[in-house]
């Protein structure tokens, strides 16, 4: 990250709607309901600012995806607004000429896999979940 430089880290998710810095997992994807959501505004914004590169937290602790995942019902194709917001923001990035960079946590408060005693488990759903 330090060659790329003078970057935007753009953390936004379910619980943008609760006020909560972190939610848990239990925030149902219906409070996820963005009026007026815009990516190319972003990273034009990003690109406009200075900034290099744009990087996206796809899905923080709780668990929620920024895309219609196959692997999970908590995420934006299980909200009122079904925009896959990854792709948004990478499509903005390419036509804005800045690099796009993700951010996907290991940690999972949602998914029941996260706490099974194999960790396999989770490590098959998560690598299935973030080959989007």
């Amino acid at each position: 990250m330090i060659k790329r430089g003078y970057g935007m880290f753009i953390h936004f998710g379910v619980n943008t709607f609760t006020d909560d810095e972190w939610s848990d997992g239990t925030t149902p994807a219906s409070k996820y309901n963005p009026t007026h959501l815009n990516g190319d505004q972003w990273v034009r914004v990003a690109r406009d600012a200075g900034f290099r590169y744009v990087l996206l937290v796809t899905k923080h602790h709780d668990g929620f995806c920024l895309w219609d995942s196959k692997y999970t019902t908590y995420d934006v194709g299980s909200s009122p607004v079904k925009t896959d917001v990854v792709k948004a923001v990478s499509d903005a990035c390419h036509k804005y000429g800045l690099q796009f960079a993700v951010y996907y946590s290991l940690w999972d408060r949602h998914d029941p896999s996260f706490t099974n005693k194999n960790p396999q488990v989770y490590i098959d759903y998560m690598l299935g979940n973030c080959s989007i």
